[in-house]
């Protein structure tokens, strides 16, 4: 993490243009090079970068982020702010996604027959912002189900289970779902995690007030605090979101042991 909070400050640094003249253009409107030096100087912009580092990163260890300089709230309150609509719509994709890739594999596996499903046997909610973001994971999630249930079906206590009498449905509800969660909820991550890493196009087509919308319109005024913020928290929110993942894992199969 250490290593990603370097990176972080250091790309926003270099991509952020003179953040004094950012500051202020917005203060003085027209500010003087001595205006704006002293708008440096005021702001700690004039010091070495890795003093500027440094105090960033006990600042942010402590929760402070700095201000925007949009707004010259705390950046951390504005992200807060605007996460709820995002949280909305990266959930609403979540469910859409979920639900859509069920219902295209019961209508084409299990109705129509199109695929083999079961190994050879028969108000504010952003719904149309949702179905965009998902649009391109339906078929991946698809194939994905579908392969890794064809593969756990040619499993010797899945053949045993139905020389037991078992129906095929109690056989894929007891044995086969069970079975094909790990890799299925490894790729679920990595596409939650970029519900919320990549909706910003999403969110500025449909005018969505979103963190995405926000960080893509601090990238676009050089507002460097709120985009730092947004990329650690983002950072710390993977990290987390895999831990719990790791712990699922362990749930899921007791042969997968968390050291």
């Amino acid at each position: 993490m250490l290593a990603v909070t370097f990176i972080i400050f250091m790309l926003s640094f270099i991509s952020a243009g003179d953040a004094a003249r950012v500051l202020a253009e917005k203060k003085y409107e027209h500010p003087s090079p001595e205006q704006v030096e002293e708008v440096r100087h005021e702001e700690g912009l004039d010091q070495p970068v890795l003093v500027q580092y440094g105090k960033w990163l006990d600042q942010a260890l402590h929760g402070d982020f700095g201000k925007s300089y949009s707004t010259r709230k705390p950046a951390f309150e504005e992200l807060k702010r605007y996460f709820p609509q995002t949280f909305k719509l990266a959930v609403t994709s979540f469910l859409l996604l979920m639900i859509v890739g069920l219902m295209l594999l019961y209508i084409f596996g299990v109705k129509l027959k199109v695929i083999s499903v079961i190994g050879g046997d028969a108000g504010g909610i952003p719904i149309l912002a949702a179905f965009a973001m998902d649009i391109s994971f339906f078929g991946i999630m698809t194939r994905l189900i579908r392969t890794n249930m064809i593969q756990v079906l040619k499993q010797d206590y899945i053949r045993a289970s139905r020389a037991k009498g078992l129906s095929s449905v109690n056989v894929i509800l007891r044995h086969g779902l069970k079975n094909i969660l790990i890799p299925v909820l490894t790729r679920l991550v990595s596409i939650v995690i970029g519900f919320f890493c990549g909706s910003a196009v999403i969110e500025s087509i449909f005018s969505i007030q979103g963190i995405g919308n926000l960080a893509l319109k601090s990238v676009i005024s050089k507002d460097t605090p709120v985009l730092q913020c947004f990329i650690f928290i983002l950072a710390v929110g993977i990290v987390v979101l895999n831990f719990l993942v790791d712990i699922a894992y362990s749930a899921i199969d007791r042969r997968i042991q968390l050291k």
